[in-house]
C-alpha cells in the first residue's frame, strides 16, 4: 500500500500500513534527506528532496557537486517526489559554542563534549562497535570545523569559511549539546 498526499501524489510503500491522516499542507511539506552516501545523494537530487547533512568541507563539496549536477539533469522529470519544490535547498547542521572570547567559548566547549561523546557512540559501543569512537575527537572537530566555536566574529568568519568550502545554501546549528543548556 502506497501513503498518497493530498493531491494523490505516492509517498512510497508502508508496507500495507492504514494511512487516515493527510498533510494539511498541499501539496505536502517539502521532504529532506540527510546522507553522505553519494548513491544517496544522487537519489536525493533526482528527486528534487533537500539535502541536509554533517561532516566536515572535504568531505561536502563533492556530494553538493553531485547532487547539483543531478538535479539540473533530473528537473524537468515529471516523477519526482519533491517536484513542487522550485528551489531544492542543501545544509549542513553544525553544533556551535559562541561566548565573549575565543577562549571562553573554547572552555564552554570542552566541558561540554565528553557528555556529548559518550551519548553519540554509547548504542554502538553498547553492541560491540567501536568504529565511531574515532569520530568523536573536539580538537579535530573544531579544526575542520564541524565545530563552530570562538567569539561572535570567530564564528562568523568559521561560518563564512564553511559556506564557501562547502557550496552549502544554509546552516542548521544546534546550540544546545553535550552539557549546554
Amino acid at each position: 500500500m502506497a501513503a498518497l498526499g493530498g493531491d494523490g501524489s505516492s509517498f512510497g510503500d508502508l508496507g500495507g500500513a492504514p494511512i487516515e491522516l493527510r498533510p494539511y499542507q498541499q501539496p505536502y511539506p517539502p521532504l529532506t534527506v540527510a546522507s553522505t552516501n553519494p548513491e544517496t545523494v544522487r537519489w536525493a537530487g533526482g528527486h528534487g528532496m533537500h539535502l541536509m547533512g554533517l561532516g566536515p568541507a572535504k568531505l561536502w563539496r563533492p556530494l553538493v557537486e553531485l547532487y547539483r549536477t543531478t538535479l539540473a539533469a533530473h528537473a524537468d522529470d515529471l516523477g519526482r517526489l519533491n517536484g513542487h519544490v522550485a528551489h531544492p535547498r542543501v545544509g549542513l547542521n553544525r553544533q556551535v559554542v559562541v561566548a565573549d572570547t575565543d577562549e571562553q567559548a573554547r572552555a564552554l566547549a570542552r566541558r561540554a563534549y565528553p557528555d556529548f561523546a559518550r551519548s553519540f557512540i554509547k548504542l554502538w559501543e553498547a553492541n560491540g562497535d567501536d568504529t565511531y569512537r574515532s569520530r568523536v575527537d573536539l580538537e579535530r572537530s573544531m579544526e575542520a570545523l564541524t565545530i563552530l566555536v570562538g567569539s561572535p566574529a570567530t564564528v562568523r568568519d568559521q561560518i563564512e569559511r564553511t559556506v564557501a568550502e562547502t557550496g552549502i545554501d544554509y546552516l542548521s546549528c544546534s546550540f544546545a549539546w553535550g552539557t549546554l543548556s
